[in-house]
């Protein structure tokens, strides 16, 4: 692909997850594969961004296109910013913060429902494999089938500003955090509670950070407590455990966080409203 596309002929590419990257000239050049929701952001926000020196740089192929369609996938190739840190709040969102748009339709909540969907559809295959994994299975679908109820069931509104999205972030990868594919619209809830749970599972939580957080911005903390539910990260392990991608003991951390997850969630669970206390029964934490 990369002859045939790019004129690029790397004497080694190597991999890291499900990620291949190489070295041309100095500089590291990252292959991805994209899933449709990828595409779609791509489309959106590459004209808004492309003067935005802090992004990794999108290669066009020899077509003077932006994504390369090989063998029944669709690629980018990524000229990328190295950064060896951890995330903070500020690259969430705070720098693209002046970029948003208003969605009448939840298109989060049905990638919610279709992803919950085709994990549970996969795990269906596996009876003897994965035995680590299958233990806290049905924990985190009942926490995210929680999630889903709850946010179908809020009134909000649906203004969305141009975030990374963490949850496909490898945690030891952090140059991700400029990569324009992580790039989406969403919204600051959805935003902020990945932010919490990236926290949470690198025990790195502050609670002084994530209070301020909650109570200078003008969140709707019943959403924010819905997207809390939803597993996200752990899907996305679950996937590449699947896909051969990563070791089943990626997952341990989500057990071995769990009560600090637990410890927010009813913090969270206080500031509720009665109406969503209601409706929102937090019984579904304390189970693993």
């Amino acid at each position: 692909m990369l002859n045939k596309y790019y004129n690029l002929f790397p004497d080694k590419i190597f991999r890291k997850n499900n990620s291949f990257y190489f070295f041309e000239n100095n500089e590291k050049i990252v292959i991805k594969t994209l899933d449709s929701i990828q595409i779609k952001n791509i489309s959106e926000l590459s004209d808004i961004l492309k003067h935005d020196k802090n992004l990794s740089k999108i290669i066009l192929n020899n077509e003077n296109k932006e994504i390369t369609e090989y063998k029944e996938k669709k690629y980018i190739l990524l000229s990328v910013i190295v950064i060896n840190r951890r995330v903070y709040l500020d690259d969430l969102f705070l720098k693209f913060e002046n970029l948003a748009m208003k969605n009448a339709d939840n298109t989060d909540l049905l990638d919610m429902i279709s992803k919950l969907v085709v994990i549970e559809k996969r795990m269906l295959e596996f009876n003897t494999e994965y035995l680590e994994l299958q233990k806290s299975f049905d924990y985190f679908i009942g926490l995210a089938e929680n999630g889903i109820q709850l946010i179908n069931k809020i009134k909000f509104d649906n203004l969305k500003h141009v975030v990374v999205n963490i949850s496909d972030i490898d945690e030891y990868n952090y140059e991700e955090i400029n990569n324009i594919a992580n790039l989406e619209f969403s919204n600051m809830e959805k935003s902020i509670s990945a932010y919490i749970k990236y926290k949470i599972y690198m025990d790195t939580l502050n609670y002084d950070e994530i209070y301020s957080l909650i109570n200078n911005r003008m969140l709707n903390i019943e959403l924010l407590y819905a997207y809390m539910l939803y597993p996200n990260f752990y899907f996305n392990d679950v996937i590449q455990i699947i896909d051969n991608c990563k070791k089943e003991k990626c997952i341990y951390k989500y057990i071995k966080y769990n009560n600090l997850y637990i410890k927010f969630m009813k913090y969270l669970y206080e500031e509720l409203s009665d109406n969503i206390k209601f409706i929102g029964n937090n019984f579904w934490i304390n189970l693993l």
